[in-house]
């Protein structure tokens, strides 16, 4: 299956995948300046670019065809972990110090997303650029901030379970389509010598991974409308489907699913530990589906499946949303020249050579065909059965904080799930509060 047909998926599923998604509310500056898209780029000139680290094969990618493309511009990339890039992005363009290029997450739920940044005017008004009228509709809101494109996106961002099919293959067992599947998995994994969900909450970021796919199915699919009907007052997360996903997140921690000392295990670690069949699987986005197959044995694969919340096969939805996105820092020398970039970056040819390296779903047309490893959550895109994720909707960044401490808590044992949703309910409505 080609991308065409893909593109067209999203825009089909985007009411599912983007409801009631908006573009953060801050006051804000042009954040124009510079930005001359038809002035010609100069020559010898080094872009710095600063990434997170789960795209490091896509950006290397598409980097050395840029630079072949225009042999008088050089892109030095630079990675860093989720954790560490926050803080540190959000040090630099607050000092002026920020590189030329630079990843922005989708958005407006966290210092480092679009409508966050866009609002403030660090980033270059991109909305006279030819791709930008092509944003699949229910990615727009996600690529703005006051009615201005200012991200470009590249894919789409699948949340799931990546299973180690080999070590799947030597225990027998199969990914399971049932939440008691899910709860005998660990215990056959166990019996055989191993874990079945490898975690490293040692990162925080990945603490909402498996709450993410919970609440796809137990919330944010059977009423797809609830961000909105949060916004408004109407529903909380303590009288929803999150004590649900909480409760099924501590059953998970009771049941022996994880390995031992899962807060004390970086994600590095819980990735070497299903790469070398030690565990079963991971739950993280479609990107380390790269990274696995780097770490694993040669002739490992590894597959997304969705990770069920009930009993009932047909009520499983996946979390799926605008994923990688990049931006052009308007503090920039050489607007022009990233700009350069960020065109060469969505056309055919680099986003082709970006999503082939990081097993991705692209958000324009590319010649890729989707890849085995993503074929499930296809077919969820497909059936309308793909939700966005929660923190794109959130006010802002300490909300998701809150999800991770909350999170975190149940994992080391410290917090209920009721005692988890209502310190959630408390940083939601302070946020709420705050950005109005």
């Amino acid at each position: 299956m080609k991308n065409s047909r893909q593109t067209g998926g999203i825009v089909a599923a985007s009411a599912v995948m983007i409801l009631a998604l908006t573009a953060c509310s801050s006051s804000a500056s042009d954040g124009d300046a510079g930005n001359d898209s038809d002035a010609p780029a100069e020559a010898n000139v080094e872009l710095q670019f600063s990434h997170v680290d789960a795209d490091d094969a896509g950006i290397a990618a598409v980097v050395a065809g840029f630079e072949a493309a225009n042999p008088g511009i050089t892109v030095t990339p630079t990675s860093l972990g989720v954790d560490a890039y926050n803080t540190t992005l959000t040090t630099q363009l607050s000092s002026g110090t920020g590189p030329d290029l630079l990843a922005v997450f989708p958005g407006s739920g966290s210092a480092m997303s679009a409508g966050k940044l866009g609002g403030a005017g660090y980033l270059v008004d991109l909305s006279d650029q030819d791709f930008a009228s092509q944003i699949p509709e229910g990615l727009q809101a996600v690529t703005q901030a006051d009615g201005k494109t200012v991200v470009a996106p590249v894919t789409l961002t699948a949340i799931g379970p990546i299973f180690n099919e080999n070590a799947l293959g030597e225990t027998g067992l199969t990914a399971p389509d049932t939440w008691s599947g899910v709860i005998q998995l660990c215990k056959d994994a166990k019996a055989a010598g191993k874990t079945a969900f490898a975690i490293g909450a040692a990162d925080a970021w990945t603490t909402q991974l498996i709450p993410h796919t919970l609440n796809a199915t137990l919330t944010y699919g059977p009423n797809p409308d609830f961000a909105a009907q949060q916004a408004a007052g109407e529903v909380t997360f303590s009288d929803s489907g999150w004590v649900e996903t909480f409760t099924e997140y501590q059953e998970m921690v009771d049941e022996g699913c994880f390995q031992d000392k899962p807060v004390g295990t970086t994600f590095d670690e819980a990735a070497k530990l299903v790469a070398n069949g030690d565990a079963l699987a991971i739950v993280s986005v479609n990107a380390h589906v790269a990274a696995l197959e780097q770490m694993a044995p040669e002739g490992t694969t590894f597959k997304m499946e969705a990770l069920p919340a009930t009993d009932d096969p047909a009520d499983t939805y996946m979390p799926g949303a605008s994923g990688s996105t990049y931006a052009v820092n308007a503090s920039s020398d050489h607007t022009a020249e990233g700009i350069k970039f960020i065109n060469y970056l969505v056309s055919p040819e680099g986003i082709t050579a970006y999503a082939d390296a990081l097993s991705a779903l692209p958000v324009f047309p590319s010649n890729s065909p989707t890849p085995a490893a993503l074929a499930t959550f296809d077919g969820f895109l497909e059936a309308g059965k793909v939700t966005s994720f929660p923190e794109q909707q959130w006010p802002d960044a300490s909300v998701q904080q809150a999800h991770f401490d909350s999170a975190t808590g149940l994992l080391n044992g410290s917090l209920t799930p009721e005692e988890a949703t209502a310190q959630m309910d408390s940083a939601y409505e302070t946020a709420l509060a705050a950005n109005q």
